[in-house]
């Protein structure tokens, strides 16, 4: 059935869901649902969704409405934020560093509700392909967009897109990047995309046809004032390919800006310079008030013959004034290169290397026995690095939004769920633990991390935590144990802190618990605790290679400790609780309520190879009631019967499934929301946000529960389809949110990858069910495939071809 984003189902069970270019019927249900059961504990699910969880699938084509929201980032990591849509034009060009929050700026109606970028506007009313200044890519004058051919598709394989016109006698493929070469961040943070157009004749005559790009100069387009004293320039430039045999070289048009000598300006964000090129070709230019110029490049092709073409675009805007810094900010790139045609002249030199790395990458993902599906999900999610969520400034100094323009400063507990940058380019993610967490904002007399950097000087326990097990996801990521050694005394100096909330040592922190929830917690915490404990073991792990061991001996006690009072004071027989602290009753709890993050330090045990925090009998129970009770075939229905608990956000629209943030099967919820200034926050209980569904997903799949996390993970994947929203942009209290990122954890549970970069020790223990596995792998030495066979005994045996080492 068909379901305008603003209407809300008035039945449950009416729930259809749809893959990236497959539509199903409906996936679960009919339902009988009444106030105390709002959530179904039997999802019944239909056969068909169920097998589709498994199959291996075909890559996902799209076509028809399906290509209105695509907007995959483009450009290069660090860089700003450029889309690709479904029909092959660039659009929603946020590189000239211009502050707001979202992606695209917009306010949107949701029944009585007007939202804006943080409660969902954009989620609730996606936007489609808008650009601040004319770039048109057109082969044999006919625009590369829809409407122009008899078929336009687009494949989606980040970071790569592939679009393919058919019509007019041609076939059209065009590949778009910026190169991504995992473990060489330096190589993946160009300025610029690369358009490569491959045409191929399918008439009966030889044929002469152009592909060529028509740009209009995109500088100070909001800095009129500043305008007014600068001429904007068009001119010809070429250079020389330095690594071509064949001398050849790259010709296009930069368009400069050059200020009037007799006035002393100062540079706006939007300074700059852009450049577009072609390796062979022409160069058109228009004078005017905004001048502008068509780069072009011909093909002579027989009947049958196919020739390719590259269009090379760069962009130069280095003064990113960051809203909340006192000092001015300029990116990284500024640094490296001196403008536009600069950046053009490294990535035409190189670009032979860059462009096959970066497709041996793709084709190595994808490479794999897992579904297509998953694959484009768990990884979708890296692009939030080409995005202006991420910047890296002129110091080297990596930083992040939350999400674009929203909530400053690295977040400690927002980011470390983000698994995707730790494994992919874990280089970024040592720089961080090394020079922020643990340097620059580390607090060597308490050992207390500022969990915003400068804009935030105070501890998030649950931040805090996750910067101890975040150390030694580095420390396994690194080729040798340099990196530990630098951190360790800071590491141990952490953990002891969180240790003075537990002095009694029974494992369970006690006091107030800022977390990730906007609020100070009280009591015994099941979800902080376990974090705490998780971290507890890395950094006695951490202690053991150090040679601490008396250290490692007090963090294994403790542990040991812990395991027995979680279980003893905190499962209630089937999942794990909150024990409220009676002196604090009017702050926010989740008290009897299933919570989604309960056993999150259970997940990032596992991924870290260091076994649980609790028993694997509890845990499995855990993680059950979890999907038994948080798992809403239809929010809606859920939403619309809530009636303790007010409010929440809509990054889940009634009609589609999602895994709800804490329900209360067996009560509470009327003491959950707290009665002091922290209440508001009171309203994400109801809410389903991506990145903890994801960090769920994979707790399930480690503690065997398979089928409920690829449920969990196929439910984002379906609400993120294309034909409602744009499938690269998972959203949560603005766009492109850092926190969406542990997608990659569900690839590395249910592959069961581990890697301990230091002692070159590699292994899996794949969850797929199936005895012959092939899956993708990045280690500290590089990446590649690896064969994953199951042996009579039992056993696994890897084999495993490396496609790039460094």
């Amino acid at each position: 059935m068909s379901m305008s984003r603003r209407s809300m189902l008035k039945q449950a069970g009416a729930v259809t869901t749809a893959t990236w270019g497959q539509r199903l019927e409906a996936f679960a249900g009919p339902f009988q649902v009444d106030e105390a059961h709002l959530v179904p504990a039997d999802k019944k699910f239909s056969a068909a969704w169920l097998q589709s969880l498994t199959d291996r699938g075909k890559p996902a084509v799209l076509r028809g409405d399906e290509l209105k929201f695509v907007g995959m980032p483009v450009g290069g990591c660090f860089a700003g934020t450029v889309y690709l849509g479904g029909d092959g034009r660039l659009w929603n060009w946020d590189v000239f560093n211009q502050h707001h929050q979202g992606t695209v700026a917009h306010q949107a109606k949701y029944g009585k509700e007007t939202l804006n970028e943080s409660s969902g506007a954009n989620y609730v009313d996606p936007p489609s392909n808008v650009s601040p200044f004319r770039i048109q890519f057109s082969c044999d004058g006919v625009p590369l967009e829809s409407g122009h051919w008899d078929e336009t598709t687009f494949l989606g394989q980040y970071p790569v897109g592939t679009v393919t016109y058919t019509g007019h006698g041609l076939r059209v493929v065009l590949e778009a990047f910026s190169p991504f070469i995992p473990l060489d961040i330096e190589r993946s943070s160009y300025p610029a995309v690369v358009m490569k157009y491959t045409v191929t004749n399918l008439g009966s005559t030889r044929r002469k046809v152009v592909v060529a790009c028509a740009c209009e100069h995109p500088a100070l387009l909001y800095s009129k004032d500043v305008a007014e004293h600068v001429t904007l320039t068009v001119a010809r430039r070429q250079a020389r390919d330095k690594s071509a045999d064949t001398g050849s070289r790259w010709t296009g048009a930069s368009f400069e800006t050059v200020p009037d000598a007799t006035v002393r300006l100062a540079p706006t964000p939007d300074w700059g310079s852009f450049a577009v090129g072609v390796t062979e070709g022409e160069v058109m230019e228009t004078p005017g008030t905004r001048p502008s110029a068509t780069v072009s490049t011909p093909l002579d092709l027989a009947p049958g013959q196919t020739a390719s073409r590259h269009v090379f675009v760069a962009w130069h805007f280095p003064h990113a004034q960051v809203n909340g810094f006192k000092e001015p900010t300029r990116r990284w790139y500024g640094t490296r290169w001196s403008d536009a045609g600069d950046v053009l002249d490294d990535l035409v030199e190189n670009w032979s290397d860059l462009e096959e790395t970066t497709f041996k990458w793709r084709d190595t993902w994808y490479d794999s026995t897992l579904p297509y599906w998953l694959l484009d999900r768990t990884f979708a999610n890296t692009s939030i690095l080409a995005t202006n969520t991420c910047y890296r400034f002129d110091d080297g100094r990596f930083w992040f939004w939350e999400g674009v323009g929203c909530c400053h400063g690295c977040c400690t507990h927002v980011w470390g769920y983000a698994q995707a940058i730790g494994r992919v380019f874990p280089e970024v993610e040592r720089y961080l633990r090394e020079k922020v967490d643990f340097g620059r904002f580390f607090h060597a007399d308490t050992g207390a991390i500022d969990y915003r950097g400068e804009f935030g000087r105070s501890v998030a326990h649950d931040g805090q935590a996750g910067c101890i097990l975040r150390a030694y996801r580095e420390h396994l990521m690194s080729p040798d144990d340099d990196f530990l050694k630098g951190v360790y005394p800071q590491v141990k100096k952490a953990t002891q802190l969180l240790m003075t909330q537990d002095p009694d040592r029974d494992g369970i922190l006690e006091g107030g618990q800022y977390n990730t929830l906007d609020a100070a917690w009280y009591g015994k915490l099941a979800w902080i605790s376990g974090l705490y404990l998780a971290a507890v073991k890395a950094c006695g792990a951490m202690a053991g290679e150090m040679g601490d061991t008396a250290f490692a001996a007090e963090c294994s006690a403790v542990c040991r400790a812990g395991e027995k009072s979680m279980v003893a004071q905190l499962f209630d027989g089937e999942y794990f609780v909150n024990i409220t602290d009676p002196a604090h009753r009017d702050r926010n709890n989740t008290n009897k309520g299933c919570h989604i993050d309960q056993l999150y330090g259970q997940q990032w045990a596992h991924q870290l190879g260091l076994g649980g925090i609790v028993p694997a009998q509890e845990a499995r129970s855990a993680m059950a009631a979890l999907f038994r009770h948080n798992f809403a075939p239809d929010v809606g229905v859920y939403r619309r019967g809530m009636k303790t608990i007010p409010g929440g956000r809509w990054y889940a629209l009634p009609g589609e499934a999602g895994l709800i943030m804490t329900t209360f099967p067996k009560g509470g919820a009327d003491q959950a929301v707290g009665k002091g200034q922290d209440a508001w926050a009171g309203m994400y209980f109801n809410e389903c946000m991506s990145g903890f569904e994801h960090q769920a997903a994979a707790g399930m799949i480690y503690e065997g529960l398979v089928t409920e996390g690829l449920a969990v993970e196929r439910a984002v994947h379906d609400r993120y389809a294309p034909h409602k929203r744009n499938p690269y942009n998972e959203i949560e209290c603005s766009d492109h949110y850092g926190r969406a990122m542990a997608s990659y954890g569900v690839f590395v549970a249910l592959t069961g990858f581990y890697c301990h970069g230091p002692r070159n020790a590699v292994s899996f223990r794949p969850r797929t069910g199936k005895a012959k596995n092939r899956f993708p792998f990045i280690t500290a030495n590089g990446w590649g495939t690896a064969h994953v066979d199951r042996q009579p005994d039992g056993t696994w045996k890897a084999t495993m071809t490396y496609r790039h080492q460094v």
